[in-house]
């Protein structure tokens, strides 16, 4: 039987650092700990056993790489799902868009601005004069609905489902 061709550590480092290795002969010992190789006898190791080991060790580090490609990938993989979820929901007319609802909605707030102020000072203010608490209640609870009802109805053509708000009592002239 032939026996196995040798290599001292040195060497094997200087052979290595030839091919732009670098590896020390403590590494290698560090390595044949492991079990990737056998270990070396004298300072020498089974050149053909290391070198297979060391190749392994190599393409193990490789193909796990440092997980910032697998993380790179998971970044990629949730921005095009987030990306295909805002398409559809475009698609599916779930969005409006910015320059159809900022002077809708100015205008709204400026229309229940208008309700609010002309119901509390021109219509509700003499009405709750020398009434008792549940009443001057009774008639704010119907203000703020009607005011509620200006909003909503301001709203309900960007609305698929243009149902009355719960508890909203019929908008009253």
């Amino acid at each position: 039987m032939a026996e196995a061709q040798k290599i001292h550590a040195d060497k094997l480092v200087e052979l290595l650092a030839e091919h732009r290795v670098t590896l020390h002969a403590r590494r290698l010992g560090q390595l044949a700990d492991k079990g990737l190789f056998p270990k070396a006898v004298l300072g020498e190791y089974e050149f053909d056993a290391t070198l297979l080991g060391l190749i392994e060790h190599y393409q193990g580090l490789y193909s796990r790489g440092d997980g910032s490609e697998k993380k790179e990938k998971l970044k990629l993989a949730k921005v095009k799902r987030q990306t295909g979820e805002e398409q559809l929901a475009i698609l599916r007319e779930k969005y409006v868009p910015k320059e159809d609802i900022g002077p809708a909605l100015r205008n709204v707030s400026l229309n229940q601005r208008a309700v609010l102020q002309r119901k509390l000072e021109n219509e509700l203010a003499p009405k709750l004069a020398g009434l008792t608490t549940m009443e001057i209640s009774k008639h704010m609870a119907t203000a703020v609905d009607e005011i509620c009802a200006v909003f909503h109805d301001g709203v309900a053509g960007w609305m698929e489902d243009t149902k009355p708000l719960p508890d909203q009592p019929p908008q009253l002239g």
